[in-house]
């Protein structure tokens, strides 16, 4: 092989493995970003849950009071 030929393969390597390098840690990057926006929807989730039940609760308060209140 010419000399030029295998300058170029080196050269070619070289930026293949510096993009392998980056794909990995975005990779990473992206995986702790999910990670991280899983928990919140956990956190946003829950909220929902209990927002639920305590409107309920006053709903049914609620409507026990003005039934009382009627008679």
């Amino acid at each position: 092989m010419s000399d030029n030929l295998k300058d170029h393969r080196k050269e070619v390597l070289t930026h293949l493995t510096y993009i392998k390098e980056r794909v990995d840690y975005n990779a990473k990057h992206l995986d702790k970003i999910n990670g991280r926006l899983r928990a919140a929807e956990n956190k946003i989730s829950f909220l929902q849950g209990f927002g639920s039940i305590v409107t309920f609760i006053l709903i049914s308060f609620s409507s026990v009071l003005a039934y009382f209140l009627k008679e």
